[in-house]
This record gives C-alpha cells, sequence and structure tokens, in this order.
C-alpha cells in the first residue's frame, strides 16, 4: 500500500511517503516556508510518485496549531475529494510518544487560557504548577514555553515525517475515520 502523511501541528510541518510498510520519502519545513503558499506545490514536484498513485491519505490532528491542523486536513481533503481516496486522522502527539516510547515520557504543551495539556497515553488538563513529572522526561514542541510555564526541565521533540506512518502501521486501532482536530478546550 502506498500512503502519503501530513502534520502542520507542530512550528515544523512534516510529510512522508509509505510504501509497502516503510517510509521512502520525507520533507520537513522550518515555520517560514510552512507558511508559504507554494509548500504544496513543492510538496507534490518533489513526491516521488504520482499523486494518483498514494491510495490513502493520514492527517495529523494534534493537538498543537490551530490553524496547521486544519490547514492540513483541509489541503489533504481537497486532494482525496477528486481522487475518492479514503482520509484517516492520526493523533500528532500520540505518534510522536510512540517514537519516544523507549524512555516512557510524557509529552506536554501549553493548552493556553493558562493550562498546560499533558499526554500520557491519554490527555489532561493541568494548571501548570500541578504538573510534577516525578522521575519521567517530560517533551514537548514548545519546550521553552512549557518550561516557563511550569519551572520543569523540559526537552524539545516535535512531530517527525515518519511518526504518523510508523504510528499507523503499529497501531491500525487508533487510526481516526474522521480527521478532527483534536480540541482539548471549547473554542471561546
Amino acid at each position: 500500500m502506498l500512503f502519503l502523511t501530513l502534520d502542520r501541528s507542530a512550528p515544523e510541518s512534516v510529510a512522508a511517503l509509505f510504501r509497502d510498510g516503510g517510509c521512502i520519502w520525507r520533507r520537513k519545513w522550518e515555520s517560514a516556508a510552512a507558511r508559504n503558499p507554494t509548500w504544496l506545490t513543492e510538496l507534490i514536484a518533489e513526491l516521488p510518485v504520482e499523486l494518483t498513485a498514494v491510495e490513502a491519505f493520514y492527517a495529523g490532528t494534534g493537538p498543537g496549531s490551530f490553524s496547521g491542523i486544519r490547514g492540513g486536513i483541509s489541503v489533504l481533503q481537497g486532494l482525496v475529494l477528486p481522487r475518492k481516496k479514503p482520509l484517516f486522522g492520526v493523533g500528532s502527539i500520540a505518534a510522536m510518544a510512540w517514537r519516544l516510547r523507549a524512555e516512557n515520557p510524557l509529552v506536554a504543551g501549553d493548552a493556553r487560557r493558562g493550562l498546560i495539556w499533558v499526554y500520557d497515553g491519554s490527555f489532561r488538563l493541568l494548571k501548570p504548577d500541578a504538573f510534577v513529572p516525578g522521575d519521567r522526561k517530560v517533551y514537548s514542541p514548545e519546550a521553552v514555553r512549557v518550561a516557563a510555564l511550569t519551572g520543569c526541565d523540559i526537552a524539545s521533540a516535535s512531530p517527525e515525517p515518519e511518526d504518523i506512518g510508523n504510528y499507523v502501521l503499529a497501531h491500525p486501532d487508533a487510526v481516526l475515520t474522521d480527521p478532527v482536530p483534536v480540541y482539548l478546550q471549547p473554542a471561546v
């Protein structure tokens, strides 16, 4: 099976192409490049296969950048609709945590509104002063910000291009048939 993943939840956007259980192409964009409207044209031009050959698409659902996640899902919806291909959602942070699983990580992020989110298999919201990681290493795509909020040592980690594809291959039951962003708080 040939499938494409796209995750725009973190400051660096990532994409990867998988064939028969292995990653055959990967791409990462820095923040400024990911906001440039030409990124999609560049992605399609760089793919080592015709877009029509891709059999399924997987979107990172966050949590993370609200606009990035929604934009990534929308782009993939636009690619799958005329081709009548399936589009699935995958938790970006769950996929990243799975990559880091050997270290038994906690992953944390700024949930805004005076809260942080913490992921260790499920999400919970905490006030920053209530966060006690114990002896577990904590990672975050926004490490500097979370460290300032919590006063804890936070290691920087962001989704990598292969994270979603490898997570899908290991945990096909974790795939969402409707790619909806992970919303941890109600809209204001």
